[in-house]
This record gives structure tokens, C-alpha cells and sequence, in this order.
């Protein structure tokens, strides 16, 4: 599998973020990230395991499903 490199992020909550890295297999994994302070008092991320795996076609379908079930303000579609 190999390291994961960081595609990018975003903040869900005030400590939680969604981050989506490419994996040393060429795959995608999207994970839930929680940013607490370390006894250094520095931010320090906490990733979770249990992430989403999958390619890049998944990470479109679930891009497609939020743009499906969302309008642009986040208001939920009515289906």
C-alpha cells in the first residue's frame, strides 16, 4: 500500500475534518480527521482508521451523490 499523500481537506466541524489522500497503490482513501492539541499544545491530527478506500471513479460517485441529495447553500433536495 505504501504512504499516503495528502490531496486535501476540509473542516466538517471546529475539530473535525474529511481528508481524501492517494495511497502508495494508486488508490484513494477518504477519512474522517480530528484535530486535538498534542502536550506541545500544537494541532495534531488524529486519523481514523476504518477510511473509505476506492478509485477515482468512487471518489466521483460520492461526488455525485452529495451534488444529488444537496443544493449549493446545503439545503437537502427534496427526492
Amino acid at each position: 500500500m505504501g504512504a499516503f499523500v495528502e490531496l486535501g481537506r476540509v473542516e466538517v466541524t471546529k475539530t473535525k475534518n474529511v481528508a481524501i489522500s492517494r495511497r502508495g497503490d494508486g488508490k484513494y482513501s477518504m477519512a474522517q480527521v480530528v484535530v486535538t492539541k498534542g502536550d506541545d499544545g500544537k494541532d495534531m491530527n488524529v486519523f481514523f482508521k476504518g477510511a473509505f478506500t476506492m478509485d477515482a471513479i468512487g471518489l466521483l460517485k460520492v461526488r455525485d451523490l452529495i451534488d444529488e441529495l444537496f443544493d449549493e447553500e446545503g439545503n437537502e433536495k427534496r427526492l
